[in-house]
C-alpha cells in the first residue's frame, strides 16, 4: 500500500531496530553493483507513518495525540480505510501523500 515517489516500485518492509520500516531501493539488489545515478534509498518508519496518516484522517487517539507506541489496531484501521478509499500512499522522502487506484 506504500509506493515510492521516486520510482513508483511498492516499497518493500523491514525490521531496522527492532520497529516495522519500509524502504525502496529503487530496484537495486545486492547482487547488483551500486549505479552512481540511482537516487538515494528511501526509509519510512510504520509508526510515524501510521501517525500522520491517522491525524490526517481525524483518528488522533488520547487527548488529541497520537499514540507513539507500536499500536496494531491502529495500523490496522489504517490500512482499511486506504482499502476501503481505493487510495494508496506514496512516500517521497519528503513527504507522503494519497494516491487514488484505478480499477484494476
Amino acid at each position: 500500500m506504500i509506493h515510492c515517489g521516486v520510482c513508483d516500485r511498492r516499497l518493500d518492509s523491514h525490521w531496522n531496530h527492532g520497529r516495522p520500516t519500509y524502504r525502496c531501493r529503487h530496484g537495486h539488489t545486492s547482487t547488483q553493483r551500486a549505479d552512481h545515478e540511482r537516487p538515494k534509498t528511501l526509509y519510512i518508519r510504520e509508526d510515524d507513518l501510521v501517525d500522520q496518516i491517522s491525524i490526517r484522517l481525524g483518528d488522533e487517539g488520547i487527548a488529541g495525540h497520537a499514540k507513539t507506541e507500536l499500536d496494531r489496531p491502529r495500523q490496522r484501521r489504517v490500512a482499511a480505510v486506504l482499502r476501503e478509499s481505493g487510495k494508496i500512499i506514496v512516500y517521497d522522502g519528503a513527504g507522503w501523500r494519497l494516491k487514488e487506484i484505478g480499477p484494476s
